[in-house]
């Protein structure tokens, strides 16, 4: 296929699929491929399959680009390890050193550093109101200046202790029993998917969302009544 057209991602991703079916060890987003083993003997197998699929495919692979044993891997912008996913903390470092922003145009970027890591983080959309009361009406690349008062300051500075103190969420285990916490306030919705594992509960991922000012005089069950029938207008 020829570099640069609009579908060259989605077919290369369809194609490393077929090329690794069945292969549980290894994931892989379109040219990144994330193979985990649980011992170095396990690994050593896992990644010569790997690259003999590869090569029966016409797959070439950059070996300078290539980092393998390794107990810790930054991979898609996260840390991934035996313990489960986080923020890089050179990630983490850049938003907290992030300085106040004086516009629209400076503000956006932040908040997309910090929901880039939403899932981590619980009760975003409660933290992040006052800052995405800024954005309503306005473009990307508004240079209008930025009014600050208390709220909005206490909000910037709990986005950073939020990312510094991001969730370690857990791998999936399709052995574990699931539950979903959920809670609502006036102004927004949030619930947290977890797994029971050795007696424990593990975080597998956060979600929260603010509600709008239609939404805001709705019960739960509305909202989420509301909530489906959009989902399956979607995927219908």
């Amino acid at each position: 296929m020829t570099p640069g057209l609009k579908n060259a991602g989605q077919t290369f991703q369809r194609f490393i699929h077929e090329v690794l079916h069945g292969l549980y060890f290894v994931f892989a987003f379109i040219d990144d491929l994330l193979v985990a083993s649980p011992d170095k003997e396990t690994h050593e197998t896992h990644l010569r399959t790997v690259l003999q699929r590869l090569e029966d495919n016409g797959i070439s692979i950059n070996p300078s680009k290539c980092i393998c044993g390794q107990k810790e891997v930054q991979f898609l912008g996260f840390t991934v390890s035996k313990e489960g996913i986080k923020p890089p903390t050179e990630k983490v470092r850049v938003i907290i050193d992030y300085a106040k922003p004086n516009t629209i145009e400076e503000l956006t970027p932040f908040l997309g550093m910090v929901n880039f890591y939403r899932e981590h983080i619980p009760k975003a959309a409660e933290i992040q109101a006052p800052l995405q009361a800024y954005l309503h009406n306005t473009k990307k690349k508004d240079k209008m200046l930025i009014g600050w008062n208390d709220e909005a300051t206490k909000a910037f500075e709990a986005c950073k202790a939020a990312i510094q103190n991001a969730a370690l969420l857990a791998h999936p285990s399709h052995e574990a029993t699931l539950a979903i916490f959920s809670d609502a306030s006036k102004l927004s919705v949030g619930a947290v998917l977890q797994q029971y594992i050795n007696g424990k509960w593990q975080q597998l991922g956060y979600f929260s969302k603010k509600f709008d000012h239609s939404t805001e005089s709705y019960s739960l069950s509305t909202w989420l009544s509301s909530t489906s029938e959009k989902r399956s207008r979607v995927e219908t």
